[in-house]
């Protein structure tokens, strides 16, 4: 299920997805003493979220990531009067309208918490306008692929050593390229364990990715467990986005569509839909 909320975000650090995955969790949790209708204790396993705001305009600025951890980034300054749209989708139901009825309660959503995301000394308090429940897309008969194309970056790490991985989608291999099979099958693994622990079953035919019309992307990232333990206030993580195809059961794609495609979804990676023209 999606959830789409509206919001004035006049200014919005390169750095922000740590803070809405943390209010996601918080306004599920609050909608469900709300509603009095408690979500599975392992639905915040299984959401993906992106936002999407105009980037046309931006500059330099200070970003305080908490107390001590001050980086100096781009930070986009949205024209008024144009909204931005944050999307969160779970294949669990209730987690998503008990979060439409956490949000719906809130006047805005506060990236800044006691001593954490500030922009210039500047709090970020973000308006909600409208908070919004859409229909899933029609279920595609007798079909067994679909092309996707990502809202926000997908990651994924090699078995082994936890290192990042892309597929071969560049002129010119990198150290962390890998076969596109090589790929298509890690993601299987990931995606198969996933639908596991939410369904009880495995995927009832093999998972296929094929890339169509990707690139690799690196973005700035920070967890608080992750500062405490490196002291570095930032992370550089390496994924890609683009168009891509998946093969398999549509059911079974669909979930995945839901929660997420690779790993860390829940921090704001790894929401693909359906591509134009697919």
């Amino acid at each position: 299920m999606l959830l789409r909320v509206s919001l004035e975000t006049p200014v919005v650090p390169v750095i922000f997805r740590h803070r809405l995955s943390d209010i996601i969790k918080y306004y599920a949790d609050a909608g469900a003493v709300a509603t009095a209708v408690p979500h599975s204790e392992n639905a915040a396993k299984f959401f993906t979220f992106n936002l999407a705001f105009s980037r046309d305009y931006s500059q330099k600025g200070r970003i305080t990531l908490a107390e001590g951890h001050d980086v100096y980034d781009t930070i986009f300054l949205v024209p008024q009067g144009n909204e931005s749209k944050l999307y969160i989708s779970n294949p669990d139901e209730t987690f998503i309208r008990n979060l439409a009825a956490g949000i719906d309660s809130a006047e805005s959503l506060k990236l800044s918490i006691n001593d954490q995301m500030f922009v210039d000394g500047r709090e970020l308090d973000y308006p909600v306008k409208e908070v919004s429940l859409l229909s899933k897309p029609p279920e595609q008969d007798n079909s067994s692929e679909i092309l996707l194309h990502t809202h926000s970056p997908m990651l994924l790490e090699s078995g082994k050593k936890n290192k990042p991985i892309i597929p071969d989608i560049e002129d010119s291999a990198s150290t962390i390229t890998v076969s596109n099979e090589q790929y298509s099958e890690r993601l299987e693994i990931i995606s198969s364990l996933r639908i596991f622990s939410f369904t009880g079953r495995y995927p009832r035919k093999s998972l296929i990715f094929e890339p169509v019309n990707m690139r690799k992307t690196v973005i700035k990232h920070t967890l608080e467990r992750f500062r405490n333990k490196t002291g570095k206030s930032l992370m550089m993580l390496t994924g890609v986005t683009g168009t891509f195809k998946m093969k398999g059961d549509m059911e079974d794609i669909q979930l995945l569509t839901e929660m997420g495609f690779g790993i860390r979804t829940t921090q704001g990676f790894g929401m693909a839909g359906a591509a134009r023209g697919a």
